[in-house]
């Protein structure tokens, strides 16, 4: 969410789809399902087909499910079940890496596969034009906890443009426990989390070459 290219890109998004029109057919929460259900392939060329594609490249670049608001970003789960068509263009269009494992297949804490996976990951990433740093990332499965902090923080904060008032860390972490159902201590740990990934600077034009999706 603070990514100054993930920023970039969602700014791009947002332009184009005000420039389109589109708010009809693609309300909010915006959902990748509902975006891949208008079959894209079937829409004539214009401005909704256009926005489509857009949108749904951005949402593979960044490992999206969709976007609660244009602030507030929805990652990727495990698909298992996959909820996406059966149409869906898996091998091209997806964030991840697609892995069959048979039923038989014995998996072990030292399995081998697991390093593939993650150098897979990294490879993954920097196709996608993403450091290979945000592949594996710790506390992937509080992604979506995490946003909803940083989200949080940012609306309350954008509620005292001036100065901040006495106290406001405090109140900010007790309405961000609140909305988000984490406890307080846990709250105070994604923020140490948080100013971890934080420190990590990416200069939106040096980072790795866009690919086509």
């Amino acid at each position: 969410m603070t990514n100054p290219v993930y920023q970039r890109d969602r700014d791009d998004l947002r332009a184009a789809y005000e420039a389109a029109a589109v708010g009809d057919c693609y309300p909010f929460p915006f959902l990748r399902q509902e975006v891949e259900s208008m079959s894209i392939r079937r829409l004539q060329e214009g401005p909704r087909k256009r926005f489509a594609e857009h949108a749904l490249g951005f949402m593979s670049r960044w490992g999206l499910t969709g976007l609660t608001t244009w602030d507030l970003p929805d990652p990727e789960r495990l698909l298992l079940p996959n909820p996406y068509p059966t149409n869906y263009g898996v091998p091209d269009t997806l964030h991840g890496v697609h892995i069959y494992v048979p039923v038989h297949y014995p998996l072990q804490k030292n399995d081998p596969l697991l390093e593939d996976i993650r150098r897979a990951q990294e490879r993954a990433a920097v196709r996608n034009a993403l450091p290979p740093e945000f592949a594996g990332i710790r506390h992937h499965g509080q992604l979506a906890t995490i946003f909803l902090i940083v989200y949080v923080g940012q609306v309350l904060k954008s509620r005292f443009p001036d100065a901040l008032p006495r106290g406001f860390v405090k109140w900010m972490e007790s309405c961000q426990s609140r909305f988000s159902g984490t406890s307080l201590e846990r709250v105070g740990a994604l923020h140490k989390e948080i100013k971890n990934l934080g420190r990590k600077k990416y200069d939106p034009d040096d980072v790795y070459p866009l690919t086509e999706w």
